[in-house]
């Protein structure tokens, strides 16, 4: 008998529709995955995936029908249709802490994100940064404000730290990219994902500023395409984001730069503090050992490795949906 893959019906805007549809060749590989039709009746045999109130409005009339349901919640650490989660749903999370047992987490996904998303840039890289002449300590890339970002750059402008840095402040209208207008989340002058080898080659470092730099109780690590970057373009680097954030990295067989920093900072669960430690990393900087470039290599092979890319999207997201929607 020929096996028939699940059937899996994207309501709305979800990770495996545009923006997002480079997920999506990966995930037909086990699933029948369709767009949701108004004018179609859905049977027993279909799982609904969605992201927004809304669209769950749309396909609420087949609760109960034997249907299954996915909450996609994958890219953040709240859900935007609700928590209130029935044994037919299958909530997706990145990372967070809820009192529902049945979530699905998966902090890596990022990691999958960026791989499918830039795969193009890796043609782009012909040398190492380490092999160029430096005209700055570290690089340093901010996009929207918050009040954390704030007071890191009011700190490391009274440290005349900025002065050593190549960085942009978008929402300062400071761009590397080039002159913007304005800025909001929603509207960019240019990508997101804008990359330009010069920026690593002329750095000796990355200080990533991630999107969560506070200990709350509720937010684990939220590791983003902020931290990533310096991983697949080859750069070592410090993150300046929830506490755990380096030890989770090290989990996931990339390596950090205990030789290059005293990463303690990652331990460190007062915001304050921890900034502290690691200004003091970035006052104290000489140079980039051979040990630590040996690093930016291994993560960088580890990042595009497709095999070990592809071996942790099955087990972390495909596999445990298979057995949600076969049970």
């Amino acid at each position: 008998m020929d096996y028939k893959k699940p059937k899996l019906v994207c309501v709305g805007e979800t990770f495996l529709t545009k923006p997002a549809d480079h997920h999506r060749p990966w995930f037909e590989e086990y699933f029948d995955v369709s767009e949701y039709n108004h004018d179609k009746e859905y049977d027993s045999t279909h799982t609904f995936l969605y992201k927004f109130k809304q669209d769950e409005e749309l396909v609420k009339k087949y609760r109960g029908t034997g249907c299954r349901f996915i909450a996609d919640g994958i890219w953040e650490t709240v859900f935007f249709c609700g928590t209130d989660f029935d044994h037919d749903t299958l909530p997706i999370i990145n990372t967070g802490k809820f009192d529902q047992k049945r979530i699905l987490r998966v902090p890596k996904f990022f990691w999958f994100e960026e791989y499918l998303s830039q795969h193009y840039r890796k043609k782009q890289i012909t040398s190492w940064p380490c092999e160029h002449d430096k005209t700055a300590d570290f690089l340093m890339l901010i996009g929207k404000h918050t009040s954390e970002r704030q007071i890191l750059l009011d700190r490391l402008e009274q440290l005349n730290l900025l002065d050593k840095s190549l960085y942009s402040v978008l929402y300062k209208g400071k761009s590397l990219e080039g002159k913007i207008e304005s800025y909001t989340p929603d509207k960019r002058d240019f990508s997101q994902r804008h990359y330009e080898p010069d920026w690593y080659d002329s750095t000796h470092y990355s200080l990533v500023v991630e999107s969560i730099v506070y200990d709350d109780g509720f937010i684990t690590e939220f590791i983003t395409e902020k931290t990533f970057k310096p991983i697949m373009y080859g750069h070592p680097f410090m993150v300046y984001g929830n506490p755990g954030s380096l030890q989770l990295l090290e989990s996931w067989g990339f390596k950090t730069f205990e030789d290059l920093f005293d990463q303690t900072y990652d331990l460190e669960r007062d915001t304050a503090k921890r900034l502290e430690l690691i200004t003091a990393q970035i006052l104290n900087f000489k140079s980039v050992p051979e040990t630590s470039v040996q690093k930016t290599k291994h993560n960088f092979n580890r990042f595009w490795d497709s095999d070990v890319v592809r071996k942790h999207y099955y087990q972390d997201l495909i596999l445990p949906i298979l057995n949600f929607v076969t049970a």
